[in-house]
């Protein structure tokens, strides 16, 4: 337990100080304590993750307890503590009687001076009712803070959808999420591996319109410590990925463009649809982790994938013209603000994402076929990030028009965007994504 506790305290206080997401953070700290033991770094990591995720909530229970003092003049690890010793009190079935425990913990780790000047405060929060600290707040406050969203993103939600289904999406929880299996068909058959896995205790339903995809249903053994997983018979996708291959039916012998590869899902889900002479030309920003991708390719047998780096907004290393390009920016992950902490960084971040957005879809036109289509699609429920930049796209490059994305899954994007497509946690089993699909009109 001291260990964990030790690499939660020292990773939020690097995401504190340093801005960085988690899983960096929990590199740095592992790499800086000299710690391997994957089990608890991966407690500490869900640790971490869900305290982060009710960080409004839990702030406003410790500034209560810690007050008149301000919670910002106390040390970040102190802070740390503090959140945690919250999330673990308030928040999980552990209650109050870990309270004692965890004290000695965070006296253990931090030392017992460093800790001295808040132990009243860790009483305090042991008695505080969270409820009782919701009636003085406006019904946005309120909402915001059971449902741990930003007052601001809360605001915007029930613009967007109105208050019922806004609480809906607020409300999201984790474990709305089921995953995915995926089958490789350069390694093997459907139905061998379906087989072979359901004699294994694993059951499957197949995902409509979208090949070689299936929700898992029931699982004995977690899928990556199988020996199919390792032979690569099977891969573990995420659901938007496979929407946005989907959405731009490529044919067996496309030459397919992905920018902004992050983790390279879509680049191998796009490969299954591909023979012959089909290739993806999967491109990513030279800070992003690509050999990941790499590893899945090696693992999977998958050929006809090129990974490169580049400067996204610059000249891509394209030789000719894609037929099909899939625009995937980075957003302000409102899609997924229900299970990440993005979601703190504040409004004001979406306004850089817009321009970097619209250069890169701008910029990709130049590399698309005749008869090519350019699927742009982000993790965001926002307008402004999605129906906002393909009417600006089609005001300002008219030879374009909106294709209908023919999924059976989903529902019509918003200011008359019908051919576009959006996903909600709440309805689709899915994080938020928009898709839309653009072409050139019969008369260019």
């Amino acid at each position: 337990m001291r260990t964990v506790w030790t690499v939660a305290i020292e990773a939020m206080s690097w995401i504190e100080l340093e801005g960085l997401s988690l899983s960096s953070a929990l590199t740095q700290t592992t790499s800086q304590l000299e710690i391997r033991d994957a089990k608890r770094t991966a407690l500490a990591r869900r640790l971490v993750r869900e305290c982060i995720r009710r960080r409004n909530f839990i702030d406003k229970i410790v500034n209560h307890a810690v007050a008149p003092e301000p919670f910002s003049d106390f040390s970040l690890g102190v802070q740390a503590f503090l959140r945690l010793y919250t999330y673990s009190t308030k928040f999980t079935t552990d209650g109050r009687e870990a309270g004692v425990q965890l004290a000695e913990i965070g006296r253990r780790v931090l030392g017992w001076k460093t800790l001295m000047p808040v132990e009243e405060a860790l009483g305090k929060i042991l008695a505080i009712d969270p409820q009782s600290l919701l009636e003085d707040a406006d019904e946005i406050e309120q909402i915001s803070l059971q449902t741990f969203h930003p007052t601001w993103f809360t605001r915007y939600c029930i613009r967007l959808l109105g208050r019922s289904e806004a609480l809906k999406l607020l409300k999201t929880q984790e474990d709305v999420l089921r995953p995915l299996f995926c089958v490789n068909p350069f390694k093997v058959g459907e139905a061998a591996v379906l087989s072979t896995l359901s004699k294994q205790g694993v059951t499957l339903e197949p995902v409509e319109s979208l090949p070689f995809l299936y929700r898992i249903v029931e699982t004995a053994t977690p899928l990556t410590r199988l020996k199919e997983y390792r032979d690569g018979l099977f891969f573990l996708p995420n659901m938007t990925s496979c929407v946005t291959v989907a959405a731009g039916k490529p044919m067996v012998d496309a030459t397919v463009l992905d920018v902004g590869a992050t983790h390279g899902v879509k680049a191998a889900y796009a490969a299954l649809f591909l023979t012959g002479s089909g290739r993806v030309l999967s491109v990513d920003y030279p800070s992003r982790p690509m050999g990941r991708l790499q590893a899945q390719l090696k693992r999977l047998s998958i050929q006809n994938v090129d990974v490169l780096t580049a400067d996204l907004e610059g000249n891509l290393p394209l030789k000719g013209k894609a037929d099909v390009i899939y625009v995937t920016p980075s957003s302000s992950g409102s899609g997924a603000f229900w299970r990440t902490a993005s979601k703190w960084r504040g409004s004001n971040v979406v306004k850089r994402m817009i321009e970097r957005q619209w250069r890169l879809l701008t910029q990709c036109v130049n590399y698309l076929a005749r008869d090519g289509c350019l699927v742009y699609s982000t993790s965001s429920i926002l307008v402004e990030e999605n129906e906002l930049i393909i009417e600006r796209f089609l005001k300002e490059h008219p030879e374009f028009v909106l294709a209908e994305v023919e999924l059976k899954m989903g529902v019509p994007g918003l200011r008359g965007q019908e051919e576009a497509i959006r996903f909600y946690p709440h309805k689709h089993n899915i994080d938020g994504v928009y898709i839309a699909k653009l072409v050139r009109g019969v008369d260019f």
